[in-house]
């Protein structure tokens, strides 16, 4: 909780003073490390191509979407008003994605990656990259992340804007 009343946010928003927060940082932290570690074994499962990222998509923004409800790093500064619900709602949308995303890459018959023997670039381009409609479904989930954060972080760094000006 903020107690000290010198503190910017405290000066920007007093309202805010001791009111219990939440580490949304630090648990993000946690998460992020423990789905590299749980992707990494999944890699070593030798899963069919596609399945790891999907699996990345749906439960790193499916954590998402619970997290952001307790972030303050999403404050307008003028309005004095916390925006999270668009921020929940691109998380909830890429979760959908990623779902789709898996459903198909479990629904398509695509090689499985044999962490056994060492893939040589050309066997690599020629079961993975060279199936359109694998590059056709990585296109398009890279198009929207692009799209979607990239408006959205127009100016990077920027959307947390406190300032002395709000007293």
């Amino acid at each position: 909780a903020y107690s000290n009343r010198q503190s910017k946010v405290l000066r920007i928003f007093p309202e805010l003073a001791n009111v219990p927060l939440v580490p949304t940082q630090l648990i993000s932290a946690a998460y992020d490390l423990a789905l590299f570690v749980i992707a990494l074994l999944l890699v070593h499962l030798s899963p069919k191509t596609g399945l790891t990222s999907a699996f990345i998509i749906v439960a790193y923004n499916g954590f998402r979407t619970i997290i952001e409800k307790y972030r303050l790093s999403v404050v307008n500064v003028t309005t004095k008003a916390i925006r999270t619900t668009f921020y929940r709602g691109v998380a909830t949308l890429f979760t959908g994605v990623g779902a789709i995303y898996l459903i198909y890459v479990l629904s398509i018959d695509s090689p499985v990656i044999s962490m056994a023997s060492a893939m040589t670039f050309k066997n690599y381009f020629g079961a993975v990259v060279a199936d359109a409609s694998v590059i056709t479904v990585t296109s398009l989930v890279f198009v929207m992340f692009v799209l979607t954060w990239g408006v959205h972080y127009g100016n990077i760094g920027q959307h947390f804007q406190w300032s002395d000006s709000c007293k």
